[in-house]
C-alpha cells in the first residue's frame, strides 16, 4: 500500500494510503465561534492570506508534498449534539516538527486514510472507498476530514482526505 508522501496531483482513481502519525500545524477556529461556519472558515482563509500564513506554512516540512488543508476535527458524534467542530487551515507534518508560535496544532494517529478525486463531494469519495472495501474510520482522532488542496491543481476545487479502516463482513 502507498503512503500519504506519495499522494500527488491529477490522481485518476480513488485510492487509500498509509498515514503515519503526524501534526496537523495552521490556523483554527471553532465553527460556533461565529454563528454561521462558512463566514468563520471565509474569514478564517482571508486572514491566514493577509497574514502571511501560507509563506510560513511553506516553510515547515509537509509529509505530503506541497500541499494545504481545510482540516475538520474535533468532532466525535457521539459526545457532540450541536454538530461543532474545528476547521484548521493547515498542512500534515512529522511528528517531531516543532510547533512556531501563534500556531494551532493537532496530533493524529496512524491510520489508513482514503483521497478522494478532485471536484468530488464527500459522499462520492465515501461511496468510491465502499467499493474498495473502506468505510470512514470516524472514530479515531475525534473525527476528522480534509480539504486536501495540492499545488499543479486549479485554484477552485479540492480533493477529500478521509481516515478509514476495511468494512467488517
Amino acid at each position: 500500500m502507498k503512503t500519504i508522501e506519495q499522494i500527488v496531483p491529477h490522481m485518476e482513481k480513488v485510492e487509500v494510503f498509509e498515514m503515519p502519525s503526524v501534526i496537523v500545524i495552521g490556523r483554527a477556529k471553532r465553527n460556533n465561534e461565529i454563528k454561521n461556519s462558512q463566514i468563520s472558515m471565509g474569514e478564517l482563509w482571508k486572514e491566514c492570506d493577509s497574514k502571511d500564513i501560507f509563506s510560513k506554512l511553506s516553510d515547515l516540512p509537509r509529509i505530503i508534498p506541497n500541499h494545504c488543508l481545510g482540516w475538520t476535527g474535533d468532532c466525535p458524534e457521539s459526545d457532540n449534539p450541536e454538530h461543532n467542530f474545528t476547521y484548521m487551515i493547515g498542512v500534515f507534518v512529522p511528528m517531531n516538527t516543532p510547533i512556531p508560535d501563534g500556531f494551532d496544532y493537532r496530533v493524529l494517529h496512524k491510520n489508513l486514510v482514503g483521497k478522494g478525486l478532485f471536484g468530488k463531494d464527500m459522499p462520492e469519495t465515501i461511496d468510491e472507498l465502499k467499493s474498495l472495501g473502506y468505510e470512514p474510520n470516524w472514530d479515531d482522532n475525534n473525527g476528522w476530514n480534509s480539504e486536501l488542496y495540492l499545488d499543479g491543481e486549479p485554484d477552485n476545487g479540492f480533493s477529500w482526505l478521509i481516515p478509514v479502516k476495511p468494512i467488517k463482513n
